[in-house]
């Protein structure tokens, strides 16, 4: 990465250079202009007058009238020194290489007085620019400006100058703990100062220890503590994603203080950086306060491979023959990249108790007693079943958080109407159809239900046996059905094969919508309807459907015969029918 990161900033500063000599230049040409005549009018002509000058001497001269008569000798004087100051610098700035000034120091007051000392170098420059160009307009007043430019400092400059400026850049040690590297980082990013801060990262680990000591030393969460700063540039980025020199080179080029979270693997694998970024273990993000007012709008990670999934996956075969869809999650990256082999013992054969680490991540708490997920892994093409630590366990769960809140702030797991429609096979004709049938169950099913309470009905089942009372209701029924309140046929096929809410009953007890709001939203009377069925898998409406304080949520049938441990689902499904 550092050999990557000299390239770099050797082409993107040597761009950077040549603005600001042209800016220089852009300054110094009447002066130097006027001289370069004087200069050839001396060399060509003897000091007494002639009358016979070419063109090219009658200008400058021209041009050494409109000058000195806009200029007291004192002025012309300062002038001369303003001129020679600049000139001065940019023989240095030609003689310097382009690149920022690299500062590996942790010392928050050295930093700072390096910063000034930097800027102070430019701000003096770009004083006297103004200077100079104020003079040679004819518009410096000495009683105004004097005083306004002799306190003058990098904090008068403009967006556009500070833009000219090589950067002051700080490496963050990433060796230290994480709670040293963002303490240093919070001093740094909250002076004030435009200082940018380069953390490559080298040292992910799994340490022993889980909780806050685990957090505290696991350091791809930088980028993610940037975030909470708001007012600062922050870029979290592996070499793999596209334009990353020009990502790069954005965030040294802010005008604000900036926090660059990098990947520097482990080692000369390439593999390792692309994993870091598939597993969500090191997500791409950019969050850039300059391009709106809320965070959706500053944030970024549409670089990120398959930003709308919790997971990105891969087809490996199974031992016993077939395929599985395997998820790569922080189990994958701890056992290719991190070489944590100790933190997982083989598996011949997964059994009942031993769900896929994808599916157990989806579970609540309760659900996971006395389960041991597994995962696959291939290695000289073969595949191997493991059961991972609880270390392990512990950080793909942290990741899978850590990926949906940022899937929740960047606003990925809220998708455009258009990007919904786009995503099903159905026309628009056939989607409008299937709305309309699911609304038309939701009323029938709903006054069905409503009747059956007025009439005291289950109650009364209830009272007179229990599970063993059948009570015919095939009169009501077929009333119902006369009047068009009949419920859909449970195996009937088409729209009833959909999910559908008796909306009426909704309490908006947020049960549905905190579980996917792609699927579950609410309408304009802050009731529960089903927005779009194909939102999320089975599963979530099924989990839906047993979080729901008034049980008025129907999974229907799957949509999605290929889903993972759809018998499972069906059979708790069932009961809501």
């Amino acid at each position: 990465m550092k050999q990557r990161l000299e390239k770099i900033f050797a082409q993107g500063f040597q761009d950077l250079q040549q603005q600001l000599l042209q800016r220089i230049a852009a300054s110094l040409e009447p002066v130097e202009a006027w001289l370069r005549s004087e200069q050839e009018a001396e060399r060509q002509h003897p000091p007494a007058p002639d009358p016979y000058l070419d063109e090219r001497i009658l200008r400058g001269l021209l041009r050494e009238i409109n000058i000195r008569s806009k200029l007291s000798h004192a002025e012309w004087e300062r002038l001369e020194e303003v001129r020679a100051r600049i000139d001065t610098v940019r023989a240095q700035i030609q003689d310097q290489a382009p690149a920022p000034l690299l500062l590996d120091q942790n010392d928050p007051a050295q930093i700072q007085q390096a910063f000034e000392t930097h800027y102070g170098y430019y701000a003096e420059l770009f004083r006297d620019l103004r200077i100079l160009d104020l003079s040679l307009a004819g518009e410096y007043l000495p009683e105004l400006h004097d005083s306004a430019l002799s306190a003058f400092s990098w904090k008068e400059l403009t967006d556009r100058e500070m833009a000219l400026i090589p950067p002051l850049v700080v490496f963050l040690a990433t060796e230290r703990p994480l709670v040293e590297t963002t303490a240093l980082a919070l001093k740094l990013l909250t002076t004030g100062l435009p200082l940018k801060l380069l953390a490559l990262q080298q040292n992910i680990q799994t340490p022993r220890e889980t909780g806050r000591a685990l957090a505290h030393r696991f350091h791809p969460d930088l980028g993610f503590f940037g975030l909470s700063l708001r007012s600062a540039y922050v870029l979290q980025a592996t070499e793999d994603i596209e334009s990353f020199d020009q990502e790069v080179m954005a965030a040294l080029r802010s005008p604000r203080p900036a926090l660059l979270s990098l990947w520097d693997g482990t080692g000369d694998d390439p593999r390792q950086s692309q994993l870091a970024l598939a597993s969500r273990v090191f997500p791409y993000l950019r969050y850039d306060p300059e391009l709106g007012l809320d965070c959706t709008s500053c944030l970024e990670i549409g670089k990120n491979p398959h930003p709308e999934t919790a997971w990105v996956s891969e087809i490996l075969p199974l031992p016993g023959g077939g395929e599985e869809e395997r998820p790569l999650t922080f189990a994958e990256f701890a056992w290719h990249v991190l070489d944590q082999k100790e933190e997982f013992a083989p598996l011949n054969e997964p059994g009942p108790e031993n769900p896929s680490l994808a599916d157990y991540l989806e579970m609540e708490t309760d659900e996971r007693h006395h389960l041991r997920p597994y995962i696959l892994v291939s290695e000289a093409g073969e595949t191997r079943v493991l059961l991972p630590s609880n270390n392990i366990l512990y950080q793909c769960q942290d990741r899978m958080r850590l990926w949906r809140s940022l899937q929740s702030l960047a606003g990925a797991d809220q998708p455009s109407e258009d990007a919904a429609v786009a995503a099903r096979e159905d026309s628009p004709q056939e989607i409008a159809g299937r709305i309309a049938a699911e609304r038309e169950q939701a009323v029938a099913q709903a006054l069905q239900t409503l009747s059956r309470k007025l009439l005291g009905l289950e109650e009364m089942e209830l009272a007179l046996g229990g599970e063993d009372f059948k009570l015919d209701l095939r009169g009501l029924d077929e009333a119902l059905s006369s009047s068009g309140t009949a419920p859909p046929a449970t195996g009937a096929a088409g729209p009833s094969d959909l999910p559908w809410i008796e909306t009426k009953l909704c309490t908006a007890c947020d049960e549905c919508t905190n579980i996917n709001k792609r699927i579950f939203v609410y309408d304009k009377e802050k009731q529960a309807v089903i927005k779009n069925p194909r939102g999320g898998p089975f599963r979530d409406i099924v989990k839906a459907a047993e979080k729901c304080s008034a049980a008025i949520i129907h999974p229907g049938k799957p949509l999605d015969p290929k889903e993972k441990d759809l018998a499972k689902w069906i059979k708790r499904a069932e009961k809501y029918q």
